[in-house]
């Protein structure tokens, strides 16, 4: 955890270093991101943004809350996120404006556990998982409030896991209800795609290895079937970049780097709408 903290203040150390020497707004483009393709995050300076996940074009939204993970949720189509700190916070988003809402019904008693967090709703329950690189593993229903303090993430083995970010399956609207959806993960130590297996006791199975040395501002998600993306900072690097992943496999495939306001602190895929 030392050294991943360490690699967490080098990469900010670079950022604000390297911030000064590039003007930054010669990569951003005022146009529009074509729809099918879209993705949301938050970039280093706290704005909303939204970004071609072909081409890389990325579109500043406006400021928002430092998220630290975003989600859409199927059942509603809208866009979550959550703060961490003294007093986390749920809130919905505007995908328009970036304007943020706080969604009453959720109550955290303290700080989250953890350092790195991630969140993804279930297509299928409906149910919003939260995980961190402390093996926390939380379940919420953003409707009533109720919270279930679900199995800590970890291996059959006793291995240690580092899991920075989640995603589900079968991502598309109108929901599934079928229940047949499932809960993969990134696991930093390892380098590896995992699932939850089942999530709620927090059993890790790997699926293979991403041949990608991720950190910990690392953020993954999935859209419609099976199309999965993931977004990590490379040693060295000030930039978020941009991959693909197998779900088979587990194996990343670099798209290009992201030009948004320096590294990304929370990324989601848009819906996909099933035919």
């Amino acid at each position: 955890m030392v050294a991943f903290a360490s690699r967490l203040i080098a990469i900010v150390c670079v950022f604000s270093i390297a911030s000064t020497l590039v003007n930054v707004k010669s990569h951003i483009s005022a146009l529009p991101v074509p729809s099918p393709h879209g993705a949301y995050a938050v970039d280093w300076d706290g704005n909303l943004i939204e970004f071609d996940t072909h081409t890389l074009e990325v579109r500043v939204i406006g400021p928002t809350l430092p998220f630290v993970g975003l989600d859409f949720r199927v059942s509603n189509g809208r866009l979550y996120g959550i703060t961490d700190g003294e007093t986390p916070q749920i809130y919905w988003i505007s995908p328009e404006t970036g304007e943020s809402t706080p969604v009453e019904a959720v109550r955290f008693e303290g700080p989250l556990p953890g350092d790195v967090f991630s969140i993804d709703f279930n297509p299928a329950s409906d149910r919003l998982r939260i995980i961190s690189d402390a093996d926390m593993n939380w379940r919420v229903d953003v409707g009533s409030g109720r919270l279930w303090q679900d199995g800590r993430l970890h291996y059959e083995d006793g291995g240690k896991a580092n899991i920075v970010a989640i995603a589900h399956d079968m991502n598309h609207e109108p929901s599934p209800r079928s229940g047949m959806t499932t809960c993969y993960g990134i696991d930093a130590l390892r380098d590896a795609l995992v699932v939850l297996d089942p999530p709620g006791d927090g059993m890790l199975r790997v699926v293979g290895a991403l041949g990608v040395d991720v950190g910990p501002l690392t953020h993954f998600d999935i859209a419609g079937h099976d199309t999965a993306y993931l977004v990590t900072v490379l040693p060295g690097e000030r930039w978020s970049t941009l991959f693909s992943v197998d779900l088979k496999t587990g194996r990343a495939t670099m798209v290009g780097p992201i030009r948004a306001r320096g590294p990304l602190r929370a990324f989601a895929l848009g819906l996909e709408h099933s035919h």
